[in-house]
C-alpha cells in the first residue's frame, strides 16, 4: 500500500495511491491511518483519485477511520 500524506495548515492530505482498497490493504490502511489520527491530526483530507474500486473491507476501514476521529474533527473524501 502505497499512502502520501501531506500537510497543508491544519489539514492532512491523505493520498492513497493504490487501484483498490480491499482486503489486501485495508488493514494496513486502517492501521496506518489510526496512528496518524492518534498523533492528533484531526483534520484529514483523504484523495481517493487512484481508487477504482472498494470492497466491505476497504468500506469497513473507511467508516473506522471516521469513528476514530472524535465529534470535533473532519474527514473528507475527494477524487
Amino acid at each position: 500500500m502505497r499512502l502520501e500524506i501531506q500537510e497543508n495548515d491544519d489539514v492532512s492530505i491523505v493520498t492513497l495511491h493504490d487501484s483498490r482498497l480491499d482486503v489486501s490493504v485495508a488493514v494496513d490502511f486502517k492501521a496506518r491511518m489510526r496512528d496518524w489520527i492518534d498523533d492528533g491530526h484531526e483534520k484529514i483530507a483523504l484523495n481517493l483519485g487512484h481508487v477504482d474500486y472498494v470492497d466491505s473491507s476497504g468500506l469497513s476501514s473507511l467508516v473506522s477511520v471516521l469513528k476514530r476521529l472524535a465529534n470535533t474533527s473532519k474527514l473528507v473524501l475527494f477524487d
